[in-house]
């Protein structure tokens, strides 16, 4: 009897958690302990200290999602707390890499408040409002995107950038203004103007901002964007990720495989993977037209230094005459 009443327990407080999209937290010592059984009985994982969530939930998320499941899941734990920098940028609806998902970060006033521990990274931040976005605490749009930037290297914070002009419609001028107009004493202000100064709505992913990025970072001729494209066949427009005119008569498309282009949602437009390569295909035999070539690499071949030069270089990607002041520098 006592075994069911603790299940029906258990069970209780899972449903209850998983309605509201977030992990388990103990809201005494009693849901403590029978939260700590059901983990060693393989019913429950912790992924963060004091957060629980059923693993075949757990391994069904994105990285997105499980994120969002730890901050509803601390925030409910820590109703005071108020999300900011990268995990802001992610309930924002802001391109996120994975890989800057975690520790998740929280404002604080002062060094002193919060007390996250290994929970979340503290961001220092005085006085600024904050929004409340899917049931989230987290801090306005513009002091994310402004935090992003100056914590960020440049390719990551370039990603922010770009996205943050797509998503709201803002041109550069008005990224720049808004750059402008938070604190200059705070820590890598500059690197956060810098960063501004590149942004461009037109590109369509993180991948593709991060590739720009690290082609301006070596010396490269900054690329067009979205490059426009009619078919010889049949007249059918398409548009190339990059863009260089190496001569009157000579166009060099880049294109960037990355997984994006076969997992979101938001490009695949509900097609299989198989009918996006398909497409990817015909969509490249018709843009080899005469006078244009296509570069395709890999998201991979990208992010290895060695390796994206060469294939740069290969087909002649362009360099500037003289150095653009840049940073590829990680505040934190």
């Amino acid at each position: 009897m006592r075994r069911i009443r603790r299940s029906l327990e258990l069970g209780r407080m899972v449903g209850a958690a998983e309605r509201e999209n977030r992990c388990n937290v103990a809201g005494s010592t009693a849901d403590r302990q029978r939260l700590y059984r059901a983990v060693k009985a393989g019913k429950l994982i912790s992924p963060l200290k004091g957060l629980y969530v059923r693993p075949e939930l757990w391994n069904d998320l994105g990285k997105e999602e499980q994120a969002k499941y730890l901050m509803k899941g601390l925030q409910h734990r820590f109703p005071g707390w108020i999300f900011a920098g990268r995990s802001a940028a992610l309930v924002h609806g802001l391109w996120v890499s994975h890989s800057d998902l975690l520790p998740l970060q929280i404002a604080v006033s002062k060094q002193k408040d919060g007390r996250p521990g290994s929970l979340a990274k503290r961001i220092t931040i005085e006085g600024d409002p904050f929004a409340v976005v899917d049931g989230l605490r987290v801090t306005s749009f513009e002091r994310t995107v402004f935090d992003c930037l100056r914590s960020m290297d440049f390719a990551h914070g370039l990603a922010i950038a770009d996205s943050a002009l797509r998503e709201k419609k803002w041109d550069l001028e008005h990224l720049k203004e808004v750059v402008e107009g938070m604190p200059h004493r705070c820590k890598g202000w500059a690197t956060a103007m810098n960063t501004a100064s590149f942004a461009d709505p037109r590109a369509e992913s993180g991948g593709e901002s991060i590739a720009r990025a690290r082609m301006l970072l070596f010396g490269y001729e900054p690329p067009d964007l979205q490059v426009p494209l009619s078919s010889v066949v049949d007249g059918d427009s398409y548009r190339g990720d990059f863009g260089w005119h190496l001569s009157p008569n000579e166009l060099l498309i880049g294109e960037l495989d990355g997984h994006e282009k076969y997992t979101n949602a938001k490009m695949t437009k509900g097609r299989s993977v198989v009918d996006v390569l398909t497409d990817e295909r015909l969509r490249e035999s018709r843009m080899s037209a005469p006078g244009v070539r296509i570069m395709r690499f890999s998201y991979k071949e990208m992010m290895d230094d060695a390796r994206f030069v060469k294939i740069l270089d290969s087909y002649g990607v362009p360099k500037v005459d003289g150095s653009l002041t840049l940073t590829d520098k990680r505040h934190g």
